[in-house]
């Protein structure tokens, strides 16, 4: 073990804290978001809406939770290392597709296949579809978008257990697949969905938000999502009980 001299002083630097923060926020924001529906506004319908009305930055919370899949992207996604990654592109919402009226972009879309990364950092790795409820809606909007019914969910559990319940980053690959003769159908809902958001964006009714979906509970936090307050989620907002940690089942 090295000594250590009596003259070391160790000091937090919150400038650089601070500077490295905001480079990961514009890295993580990407370029400015293209006009239309994203496949993300689908997947929380509620905060679509309000993006569309009053778009804002990234929550602080949001922005460390994303860097992680970002990096984790750029390095596995291109050509299975192959080429090598491009840290300054994402590729984010790269698709559009006219039938649908929707912007989209899956990690890959090869071979027939739909390949969706994911970091987790629950304790508890995945054991069936309830378990996937997070990630299936986005690979299901990807199916129906590439006309595709087979997919792969990849994820890195960031604090996965050992044996000795020691923690350590795993991956772990789940297949993902639908009949053909659903597809069609698939679409269907897809563009429905789309429809319903556009002509809540576009209404000027007062409280139009109110007929999309509520969002999902993960994103629907006050500490996560910006719109809270206006929004006010039925049978969410206003209840204590809601916001307090759910025990693992």
């Amino acid at each position: 073990m090295i000594e250590y001299p009596p003259s070391l002083v160790v000091e937090a630097r919150k400038e650089t804290e601070a500077a490295l923060f905001e480079t990961a926020r514009a890295w993580v924001a990407g370029s400015e978001r293209k006009e239309g529906i994203h496949a993300s506004d689908l997947l929380m319908p509620r905060k679509g809406y309000w993006r569309h009305k009053d778009p804002q930055p990234l929550a602080d919370r949001e922005v460390g939770l994303f860097l992680v899949g970002r990096v984790l992207h750029s390095f596995i996604l291109h050509e299975g290392g192959k080429a090598k990654p491009d840290l300054t592109t994402s590729g984010e919402d790269s698709k559009y597709d006219s039938e649908l009226r929707l912007w989209y972009s899956p990690d890959r879309a090869k071979d027939g296949k739909i390949i969706e990364v994911k970091t987790s950092r629950s304790m508890y790795e995945a054991r069936g579809l309830d378990d996937l409820d997070t990630y299936i809606p986005q690979v299901l909007v990807y199916f129906a978008c590439e006309k595709m019914t087979e997919g792969e969910i990849w994820v890195l559990y960031l604090n996965a257990r050992d044996g000795e319940g020691r923690t350590a980053p795993v991956f772990r690959v789940f297949s993902v697949s639908i009949d053909p003769k659903h597809l069609g159908s698939l679409r269907r809902r897809v563009g429905a969905a789309v429809t319903a958001l556009e002509l809540a964006i576009s209404s000027v009714e007062e409280g139009s938000w109110k007929t999309l979906p509520l969002c999902p509970e993960w994103v629907c936090r006050p500490n996560y999502c910006g719109y809270w307050e206006r929004c006010q989620p039925e049978g969410r907002f206003g209840d204590p009980n809601y916001l307090k940690p759910k025990k693992k089942k």
